[in-house]
């Protein structure tokens, strides 16, 4: 599963290393795109992403977002994937 989201979002408005482990691809978002946009815009193409502010302890930092890929399987992950670049491209590039 991890392999399969890592692969389908290559490509996408944003940067990430495939995790060697655990159950999260972080994704760090282009310049000038705000994590609770990003979410926002992933929300309503149908994917659920992480606002990644909510996961640092000190200073939040909105250039990321956190994606999980230990409950789907992976025909739904590259959907998701595919659904996320779509709607991050649309939202951000056109603007």
């Amino acid at each position: 599963r991890r392999k399969a989201l890592s692969d389908a979002l290559r490509g996408g408005p944003f940067t990430f290393e495939e995790p060697q482990g655990g159950f999260f691809v972080w994704l760090r978002l282009d310049d000038g795109v705000a994590s609770g946009a990003a979410a926002a815009a992933a929300r309503a193409n149908g994917v659920l992403v992480s606002d990644g502010r909510t996961f640092f302890e000190d200073e939040p930092d909105a250039s990321y977002v956190r994606l999980s890929f230990s409950m789907l399987d992976e025909t739904s992950l590259v959907e998701g994937a595919e659904r996320l670049k779509t709607a991050l491209a649309q939202t951000f590039m056109s603007a």
